[in-house]
């Protein structure tokens, strides 16, 4: 379901790569990494730890690290950079270091915060999972912790049920 609203495809899109609409330089994989934020790095930096991984990022290792840390939206230097992520998509470790990156940055710390406001229904998580995916799990405005408080914020009390 996160692929579907990620990339439009019912399909894990491991090689997908574009130039993001939103602003965040490259989106990629299965649940658009992107370079701007650094996920996209992660993911190349779990699988440089793999022993099949042969160097097909390093000319693009400075320029990554640099745009996650700044946040940059550029995607100056990184010519080519789609087509090395297509071609390691059909690398089975590569495709284990994107699974690796959702479970860890996204899926455990967004089920373990659901899980304690207390949400059950599963179409409910689903969203809010994805929001996380989207929007990020902090605490500013626009992450999924700061939707909470905003909308927590604007009740006078808990509402059960």
């Amino acid at each position: 379901m996160i692929s579907l609203f990620q990339t439009g495809s019912t399909g894990l899109s491991y090689a997908d790569c574009r130039k993001d609409s939103d602003g965040s330089g490259y989106a990629s994989g299965i649940i658009s990494f992107t370079t701007r934020h650094g996920d996209a790095l992660k993911v190349i930096q779990e699988f440089r730890t793999t022993g099949s991984y042969k160097g097909e990022f390093d000319e693009y290792m400075d320029t990554l690290e640099e745009y996650a840390d700044s946040g940059s939206r550029s995607t100056k230097n990184l010519d080519g950079y789609c087509d090395a992520w297509n071609a390691a998509a059909d690398n089975f470790e590569f495709r284990l270091a994107q699974f690796t990156i959702v479970y860890d940055k996204y899926d455990v710390p967004s089920q373990e915060y659901i899980d304690e406001i207390g949400i059950k229904l599963s179409v409910t998580r689903a969203v809010l999972y994805d929001t996380a995916i989207v929007d990020g799990l902090g605490s500013s405005k626009s992450t999924l912790g700061g939707i909470f408080k905003a909308t927590n914020n604007a009740f006078d009390s808990d509402v059960t049920g």
